[in-house]
């Protein structure tokens, strides 16, 4: 069998500062950016001289150090850091993925996991071979630096690139699978790395798509649960807001139902509590209007 390695390639996650402190000179919050996220994810983004450059929605700035981007927008706590590549194979040479990915764990957005082959097959043919046809989007990319094979829609949460690099580029001679798990998707990926490592996880995230062809060296009988949204409560919350909201309000307004009712209804309080929490909501609202 062809040689194979693992390992994860790319994170994104969200951060927070303090905003009073990203509203100077670019440059300057630059700095003191980075200053902050290091001092919660252990010093990881190493840039002697901060540059800034244009940001991306809905960030207007951003800094660019080794394999790592961080972008901010002035007066917003929340700052949003990717590590690439590069920046991820030098986090692993430094033995601190864990720690980055155990800090950042639930602020991930997204968490690639790429396993390279050292074989000639093309992305066509190893793509071609799978037996979970359910991801009916499939994209063939040609340029001048490779090949690129998308399975599933980029568009989604989970999708999975198949490519080889051309010549003379120093990794021509593999072929990478590599898995994308983005939004709540993302943590998922990360908690199964955690728990299982590099093989074990490309393993499971293969198994999305079944591959087939005998350069596919990872296997699990397992595979990553996909996140799923609690429809239950979205749709009760939705009934709540859409349907009972206003039922309440038009009885109360008609004076067919007490406010102290209600909340005797919500909340099975002792009546001096009720008539407390009536009294302080009452005053609460008083004083809104004076102001």
């Amino acid at each position: 069998m062809p040689p194979t390695s693992t390992r994860l390639d790319w994170l994104s996650f969200t951060a927070e500062v303090n905003p009073e402190t990203t509203r100077g000179i670019s440059v300057i919050a630059a700095k003191e950016v980075l200053h902050q996220v290091n001092q919660s994810f252990g010093g990881v983004l190493t840039l002697a001289t901060p540059t800034v450059g244009a940001g991306r929605y809905p960030y207007r700035h951003s800094t660019e150090g080794e394999g790592f981007k961080v972008f901010w927008t002035p007066g917003e706590p929340e700052v949003l850091v990717e590590i690439e590549g590069s920046g991820c194979e030098r986090l692993e040479a430094a033995g601190q993925m864990r720690r980055v990915v155990e800090l950042a764990l639930d602020r991930l957005t997204r968490v690639d996991i790429a396993t390279d082959i050292v074989t000639e097959t093309d992305p066509q043919t190893f793509a071609a071979q799978r037996t979970n046809k359910r991801q009916r989007s499939y994209e063939i990319a040609v340029s001048s630096t490779g090949t690129t094979v998308y399975v599933g829609s980029r568009r989604s949460d989970r999708y999975c690139r198949v490519y080889r690099y051309a010549e003379p580029h120093p990794r021509a001679d593999r072929l990478r699978i590599e898995c994308v798990y983005r939004g709540h998707q993302a943590p998922t990926l990360a908690r199964t790395w955690l728990e299982q490592g590099n093989d074990e996880t490309a393993a499971r995230a293969g198994n999305q798509y079944g591959w087939t062809h005998p350069d596919w060296m990872p296997h699990s009988e397992e595979k990553i649960e996909a996140w799923r949204p609690d429809r239950k409560t979205h749709n009760r919350m939705h009934w709540y807001k859409s349907q009972c909201v206003p039922a309440i309000r038009a009885l109360v307004k008609a004076g067919h139902l007490r406010p102290a009712e209600l909340i005797h209804d919500l909340l099975p309080l002792p009546e001096r509590e009720i008539e407390a929490l009536l009294s302080a909501l009452t005053s609460e609202s008083a004083d809104d209007a004076k102001s």
